[in-house]
């Protein structure tokens, strides 16, 4: 398992991140894991179905502002390619199904991976993933506080190497990012 980063708290005038989810459950996990540290809005809201969404202007405008725009993948969002080609978004692609071995009926794909609570960490991680977060971080205006252990130890001979120093590195690297 990759391991979590924790990212420094931002200056107090270095904007939020700006986060476009391609529906709600997706908005959620990100606002879990990115906290104040992004503004997350849905195009999809509550309540609406992906499958007959139609974008509008302000949905473009909003996916052109976005820094980064986190979608499902599988072929789910089948308007997603022409609302990003419309919005001419430059921001970062995070596609939350990176990784996942989806559920088949037959020969075809079943895009709802996230009704099978296994692949609800492959999500999480995909958002938390290290390289997007350092990328993003730089783009942002903020750094990269540390590493994080959640889901391994370190190798051996290194910080987090056994269960108690895992607990030791992760609140000294968790003070260091909170300016404690």
């Amino acid at each position: 398992m990759a391991p979590a980063i924790a990212l420094r708290t931002r200056a107090a005038s270095a904007r939020p991140l700006r986060v476009v989810a391609s529906f709600s459950i997706f908005a959620d996990l990100v606002r879990c894991v990115a906290g104040d540290d992004a503004t997350v809005a849905p195009l999809v809201g509550p309540d609406a179905d992906v499958h007959v969404f139609e974008p509008t202007p302000a949905d473009a405008r909003r996916v052109r502002d976005a820094d980064l725009v986190v979608v499902n993948g599988l072929r789910f969002e089948g308007w997603l390619d022409r609302l990003l080609d419309a919005s001419e978004f430059r921001g970062r692609l995070m596609v939350a199904t990176a990784g996942i071995e989806p559920r088949r009926r037959g020969a075809a794909v079943d895009p709802h991976a996230w009704q099978d609570l296994r692949h609800a960490r492959r999500y999480v991680e995909n958002i938390s993933d290290p390289r997007l977060a350092q990328r993003i971080a730089a783009e942002a205006g903020v750094t990269v506080g540390g590493t994080l252990y959640s889901e391994a130890l370190s190798r051996p001979g290194t910080e987090a190497d056994t269960f108690l120093r895992m607990f030791e590195h992760n609140a000294s690297a968790l003070a260091a990012a909170l300016g404690a």
